[in-house]
């Protein structure tokens, strides 16, 4: 019971650490704005989903999102786990209720982050579309991704930071 407490307390810690907005994406060194390729399309942070991941082989652990950010653009996101990588799955699918309104969700990119339970990166991955643009409302794409070795703890964080913005 104790060492549970004391799992869930780290792995709470560290998700409050790890979940300042573009914490992992790439910045300049000289004036510490994001270095991400221009676009027509605003580059907000639009939601930050974080996966906690046993680290035990061939176990999936899926997470869904209701509403990414505050629109109605819903996201299923699964890690699933080999002996040294993660394929995280990801899926974006916008549905509205009949008689409702809503905005599209128009996505810049997604950066996809692994990070062991003491808070190193271990892997990263950025999916961009062409001009600036990778999808709106509805997309599906995945990433294999190394992770961290077995005798490094039980359990690692994925981080998806999705940019973009309702419009």
């Amino acid at each position: 019971m104790g060492k549970a407490l004391v799992m869930m307390a780290t792995s709470v810690l560290l998700a409050t650490v790890f979940l300042s907005p573009g914490s992992w994406s790439t910045m300049s060194s000289e004036t510490g704005e994001q270095r991400i390729a221009e676009s027509p399309v605003s580059q907000n942070l639009v939601d930050i989903e974080v996966l906690f991941v046993p680290a035990v082989p061939f176990l999936q652990m899926p997470s869904i999102d209701l509403m990414v950010g505050n629109g109605m653009v819903h996201g299923l996101f699964l890690a699933s786990n080999r002996l040294v990588t993660t394929t995280v799955a990801m899926g974006f699918f916008k549905w509205v209720p009949p008689g409702w309104i809503a905005l599209d969700l128009v996505c810049t990119h997604i950066v996809v982050t692994v990070v062991d339970w003491e808070g190193s990166m271990v892997d990263h991955h950025e999916f961009t579309g062409p001009s600036g643009f990778l999808f709106s409302n509805n997309w599906y794409g995945t990433a294999t991704l190394d992770r961290p070795r077995l005798s490094t703890g039980p359990f690692f964080f994925v981080f998806i930071e999705i940019y973009g913005n309702y419009e």
